[in-house]
């Protein structure tokens, strides 16, 4: 498999997409070769590369190895050795400077086990590895078509290793887009968090999918330890 993601990393940004400029493709998060398990999200964030106003990260501030650091052009290939860099950079993600405004709610709600990024047990996926300029609603239907048709055969290529046990599905649009893309979740049961919380539960061969409807970056307040537990508890009642 790493040679897949090795020839997918090293290839010009596609044309016609809003894709962030000097950005390279981000198939995983995380330590690959180890991981058990997978969050899964739509694309990266914009902020893997850019500030809030758009531009690019200054050396120091970045979170992993792009074209401005490799002096590449967006449309040529990286070299092999290039792939490596970025695949590299992409396996350490954890330990450096990473976007934690989206990573620590999952971190949090699995902290008393042993499913962790930082870890190295679990990674993140995305139904398209590309960070775009423009926000998933604001592109045409087109364009993310094109997005999901860039990234969906990487995507089942990793999940079909066999490597991932548990894919993990964080908020209602979410498991929609993973029902339209790889497998239609259908209702375990309903608990209450701050809100009525909906899980859902889907099967790829031998890979669990477990999903919750409450996206927790923007649940406010933030869960309690208590209902952390609550939410937890159910997820790994389903995936282990």
């Amino acid at each position: 498999m790493k040679q897949a993601l090795l020839d997918y990393i090293r290839q010009p940004i596609p044309k016609g997409i809003p894709i962030v400029p000097q950005s390279v493709p981000i198939p995983f998060f995380g330590d690959i070769e180890t991981a058990k398990f997978a969050t899964i999200a739509i694309n990266p964030s914009n902020r893997e590369f850019t500030d809030a106003k758009h531009n690019l990260l200054p050396k120091n501030k970045k979170r992993l190895i792009d074209r401005s650091v490799l002096g590449v052009k967006d449309d040529e290939e990286l070299t092999e050795e290039h792939a490596q860099g970025v695949y590299e950079s992409l396996r350490i993600y954890y330990h450096t400077n990473q976007y934690k405004q989206w990573f620590n709610p999952i971190e949090n709600l699995f902290a008393d086990t042993e499913i962790s990024y930082n870890k190295g047990s679990l990674i993140n996926l995305d139904i398209s590895p590309w960070a775009t300029s423009a926000k998933w609603g604001n592109m045409t239907d087109q364009q993310r078509a094109e997005l999901v048709r860039h990234g969906g055969g990487l995507l089942h290529t990793i999940l079909n290793t066999g490597q991932i046990q548990c894919l993990f599905v964080n908020g209602r649009t979410a498991i929609g887009h993973v029902g339209k893309h790889i497998s239609r979740l259908s209702l375990h049961s309903v608990i209450e968090l701050n809100r009525r919380c909906e899980i859902m539960v889907g099967k790829i061969r031998n890979l669990t999918i477990v999903g919750w409807s409450n996206y927790l970056q923007q649940e406010r307040p933030p869960l309690s330890q208590e209902k952390r537990k609550l939410l937890a508890d159910k997820i790994l009642e389903l995936a282990i």
